[in-house]
């Protein structure tokens, strides 16, 4: 499984996804020291054979396909990475929103509808949503 985390701050969900099976995960963010701090992790954890962390705004150059996206950034975020991750996903891969507060949390959804994505899941915890949908 090929997967993605944008905006991957210290790895943590890029080193999860290596850990549960994924043969290749691609881990971007704009913030050098978050790179920096998340190649160290990635290292750390012994998933540096799975797992490339790069520089980068949104996709930074990666083309997919992808299996798996997640992506724990702000909403606003969200709006622009959106369009840009539906022609990267295979037909049933998924994605996973997070960083999202409540109140956004129906304008994301129906965001995702608009791509042509499916939502399956919906998450909140302490005023905070996740999404999760598929490409079909």
């Amino acid at each position: 499984e090929a997967a993605i985390d944008v905006g991957t701050g210290t790895g943590i969900l890029a080193i999860a996804m290596a850990k549960l099976g994924a043969a290749s995960v691609r881990a971007i963010d704009v913030d050098p020291v978050a790179v920096a701090v998340a190649e160290e992790n990635v290292r750390q954890n012994g998933v540096a054979d799975r797992v490339t962390v790069r520089a980068g705004d949104l996709f930074a150059g990666e083309a997919g396909p992808f299996d798996l996206l997640v992506a724990n950034i702000l909403p606003d975020v969200h709006e622009r990475l959106v369009p840009e991750a539906v022609p990267r996903l295979r037909s049933g891969g998924r994605i996973v929103l997070s960083g999202i507060i409540e109140a956004e949390a129906e304008r994301m959804a129906r965001l995702l509808f608009a791509h042509g994505l499916i939502e399956l899941k919906r998450l909140s915890a302490d005023g905070w949503t996740a999404l999760w949908a598929v490409r079909p």
